[in-house]
């Protein structure tokens, strides 16, 4: 007899897995989050021409600090997309900022809008979450070459649901495969998802 199929409530979308794993790594490092006086925009894609804007978007709405960590301070946040059609392909982001020294908050806050907006294109980005629920490190990050991407092949024996596309239609706006099912992870993936995000953030 074959093993039981696992429900929704025993596992996680894209999303859900990042949210989750933000909260781990928050946990894991006391850090608090601190809720943005208005969400701060990074831009991923853009479709624009001389008659129209269409611009997509990751929003960030708090970020939180690691305090002295490993003798590094990073800015850590996660984003949802925002904004038009070119934005549909991603559903969100996990990114830290290196912030050099120690600084009071109220100067950091100051440079979040800065730092966060000159990580266009997910320059800041540690792992992203497509939106037909598949985990991605993409190759424009300054995290490229570390243990966060070499670990993502690793994560495939925690999809619960793999991707189940339509072969014979295309989205006209995104030009990919209509998603049938989108992938879902175990949760034992987040606290492995976020010791990956650690030790990337401690090399």
């Amino acid at each position: 007899m074959g093993s039981p199929q696992m429900t929704r409530e025993q596992d996680l979308s894209v999303r859900e897995l990042l949210v989750n794993t933000f909260e781990e790594v928050r946990r894991i490092t006391g850090s608090p989050e601190v809720e943005l006086p208005k969400p701060v925009y990074s831009e991923i894609a853009n479709d624009s021409d001389h008659h129209r804007m269409r611009e997509g978007f990751m929003e960030y709405k708090t970020v939180c600090f690691f305090a002295n960590f490993k003798g590094k301070h990073w800015l850590f946040a996660r984003g949802e997309s925002y904004g038009d059609y070119p934005a549909r392909p991603f559903d969100s982001d996990l990114i830290a900022i290196p912030i050099g020294t120690a600084v009071s908050l109220a100067v950091t806050l100051e440079c979040i809008v800065t730092e966060i907006a000159r990580g266009a294109y997910f320059h800041n980005t540690l792992v992203c979450g497509l939106t037909n629920g598949q985990l991605t490190a993409r190759s424009s990050s300054r995290f490229l070459g570390e243990p966060i991407r070499s670990s993502l092949a690793r994560f495939v024996e925690f999809v619960s649901q793999r991707l189940e596309v339509d072969r014979d239609i295309f989205l006209a706006s995104t030009l990919n495969r209509l998603t049938i099912k989108a992938a879902r992870y175990r949760k034992e993936l987040v606290p492995i998802l976020a010791q990956a995000i650690l030790h990337t953030l401690s090399c």
